[in-house]
This record gives structure tokens, C-alpha cells and sequence, in this order.
């Protein structure tokens, strides 16, 4: 018989904590290796800077810190998704008035992810049950470059046509049974609002 506490994937009591933390280091010594193979590219094409010395270290202390960070929180904690939020009105803002096409965030999730992790959005989904906005309404959503633990979004304003509100979820692709990395709620007003 098993109890709740030993149910799903990590049955053995702070195996979930260890693999948490192992995931976060993991991910900062990769990034690390991707920063010293880069850095170490443009030293031999002789393109090597003093800022681009200053940019890997903040990444790799980011990356570093990341585990730090991961372990301080211990193996009680639950991660929560993060929002991110849009309001559009239309017309007002619209791409004829020289605004952008695209409405654009990011985000900071609570973690660092492995390296090969992507991203998959679903598509927005109206709050009154009156229809869907296709995920190809995203323009961009990935990894912000050099990072694990921020999400950049681009809506396209074009695909944007029905006022309403609604919500998206931003998910790891292909794995199941989590809870999204990030939620993105979007507010659609008519023209004259």
C-alpha cells in the first residue's frame, strides 16, 4: 500500500530535493561549458573582448547562484507557475498609430531548467467560453539567450482580433503530470475603450 508521500515519480523520501538540486547544477555546468566553448571561439578568431569577459561571468554567476538558491529552499517547496499579463486595446494601440506589432514580456521562472528543455504554449483559451486564439499567436516564446530560467514572449498583435480575455499556459514539452512553467493572461478591449 502505498501513501501519498510515495506516490509518483520520486517514491524515496528527498529523492525529489537531490534531483531538484542535481537539476540545477546540471544546468549551471552546462551553460558553463557553453560559455567557456563561445569565449574560447573568439579568442582563437582574436574577437574576444573585455565585455564579453564581464557577460560570461554574470552568466555563469547567475547559473551558479541559480544552485544556491535551489538548495536554500529544501525539499518542502512547490513551485508555482509565474504570470505574465497583456492588455491590448485595439485601435488604440494599434500598428497604423506606429505602435509595435507585437506585444512582448519576460519572465523569470523560479528554477533553472535543464538544457534540452523547450517550451510549448497551448492556445488561449477565452475566460467566457466563447472561442480559442491559436497558439500561433505566439511569435516567440523561448528561452531568453544564456538563460534557463527566463521566458521571452512575443505576441502578434495581427492574430489578436477578438476582444475578451483569456489564458495560455506555457508548459515544458513533453512532459506530463507538471504544472506549467508560466500562465499568460491576456485582455483584448474593443477599439474605443
Amino acid at each position: 500500500m502505498s501513501s501519498s508521500k510515495n506516490s509518483g515519480q520520486f517514491g524515496f523520501p528527498g529523492l525529489e530535493y537531490i534531483d531538484r538540486v542535481g537539476q540545477a547544477w546540471l544546468s549551471a555546468v552546462t551553460l558553463q561549458r557553453e560559455i567557456v566553448t563561445e569565449a574560447w571561439d573568439q579568442m582563437r578568431q582574436g574577437t574576444f573582448e573585455h565585455s564579453t569577459m564581464l557577460q560570461s561571468w554574470v552568466k555563469a554567476m547567475d547559473a551558479f547562484q541559480g544552485i544556491a538558491v535551489e538548495v536554500s529552499r529544501g525539499p518542502g517547496h512547490v513551485y508555482q507557475p509565474v504570470w505574465l499579463c497583456f492588455d491590448y486595446t485595439q485601435g488604440k494601440n494599434s500598428i497604423e498609430n506606429g505602435d509595435p506589432e507585437v506585444l512582448e514580456g519576460t519572465v523569470r521562472i523560479a528554477r533553472n531548467e535543464a538544457a534540452q528543455t523547450t517550451l510549448e504554449p497551448t492556445r488561449f483559451s477565452n475566460l467566457d467560453l466563447k472561442g480559442t486564439i491559436d497558439a500561433d499567436a505566439y511569435e516567440i516564446c523561448d528561452w531568453v539567450q544564456g538563460s534557463r530560467s527566463q521566458i521571452h514572449v512575443k505576441l502578434d498583435k495581427s492574430k489578436l482580433v477578438k476582444p475578451g480575455q483569456y489564458i495560455s499556459f506555457i508548459l515544458p514539452k513533453g512532459r506530463t503530470g507538471e504544472p506549467p512553467l508560466a500562465i499568460v493572461m491576456l485582455r483584448i478591449y474593443p477599439a474605443g475603450t
